[in-house]
C-alpha cells in the first residue's frame, strides 16, 4: 500500500472527498444584521469610500468642464479679434 493511499479518516467513515464536496453552512456572525437589498445599497452608497469616489470624479468632471470652457472661449476670443482685424482692415480700404 502506497502512503497516498492512507486515508486519515477511520475505516468505514467518509472520505476525504466525500467531506469535501459535503455541504458548508457557516453559523451567524455574532454581530450581524439581516438587511433588504434596499438596505444594503444604501449603506453602499453612503460609505466613506463611495463617496470619496463619487467626488473624485465630480472634481474631475468639473475640471473638464473648466478646461472645455476656457478654450471656447478663447477660440471665440480669437475669431473676435480675427473680426475685428478683418473689419479694421476694411475701413482703411
Amino acid at each position: 500500500m502506497e502512503s497516498f493511499d492512507i486515508d486519515i479518516l477511520p475505516l468505514g467513515s467518509r472520505s476525504d472527498l466525500l467531506w469535501s464536496l459535503g455541504p458548508y453552512n457557516p453559523g451567524c456572525y455574532k454581530f450581524s444584521v439581516s438587511r433588504t437589498p434596499e438596505k444594503i445599497k444604501s449603506d453602499v452608497f453612503e460609505s466613506r469610500r463611495v463617496q470619496y469616489i463619487i467626488e473624485k470624479v465630480r472634481v474631475t468632471q468639473l475640471i473638464s468642464n473648466v478646461t472645455q470652457n476656457i478654450t471656447c472661449m478663447r477660440v471665440r476670443y480669437v475669431l473676435l479679434l480675427e473680426i475685428k482685424l478683418i473689419s479694421i482692415n476694411l475701413l482703411t480700404v
